[in-house]
């Protein structure tokens, strides 16, 4: 019976042993990564032991450490990027602008020079037509003179869908060609 007894002691003492040892550290590295796993990286370990388990745990904790650097580093990768995107972003607006204006200079400089080219008044209201038809993209558009005897618009150039002329010229415009963009 002692003999027994003192199994069943040895056993339990064993279990004891066991759980200390071996059982605390596995449960705390279980808590460990479910932290990890929840977000907390960089969360630390206690090692109290020099063995297996300790060795592992000490593992654990570098990966903890280089999980953390490896988001951080990824974040400011990210805002970097956003960053350059927006700076890329404006410059692209910037050359677009830029690239307009030359496209109105162009656009000028062309008509100025065929004008002074020549005098033929139907000749330059079809080139102005066809120029600034071009540039704003209309549908369609027409080029009037004002008949300074008559006060009436004499079409001299149109192009597109032939819808009805509706316009009123204000005072101080007469003699001018008129170009009436029509939506």
């Amino acid at each position: 019976i002692y003999t027994l007894a003192g199994m069943v002691v040895i056993a339990m003492l064993s279990g004891v042993f066991v759980w200390r040892v071996v059982g605390r550290p596995l449960r705390a590295l279980k808590s460990g990564t479910e932290k990890l796993g929840e977000g907390e990286l960089g969360y630390q370990i206690q090692v109290r032991s020099r063995d297996e388990v300790g060795e592992l745990a000490d593992s654990f904790n570098q990966m903890s450490l280089q999980l953390r650097a490896a988001n951080e580093e990824i974040t400011s990768w990210a805002r970097t990027l956003e960053e350059r995107v927006e700076q890329k972003t404006s410059e692209l607006k910037l050359a677009q602008e830029a690239l307009e204006k030359y496209r109105e200079i162009t656009l000028l400089y062309t008509i100025g020079e065929t004008i002074s080219a020549c005098l033929d008044v139907d000749q330059i209201a079809h080139l102005v037509l066809q120029t600034t038809g071009n540039f704003i993209r209309a549908e369609s558009s027409s080029v009037m003179l004002l008949q300074p005897d008559t006060g009436a618009l004499d079409i001299r150039a149109a192009s597109g869908a032939e819808y009805p002329v509706k316009t009123a010229l204000k005072a101080g415009q007469k003699d001018r060609l008129a170009v009436i963009r029509m939506l």
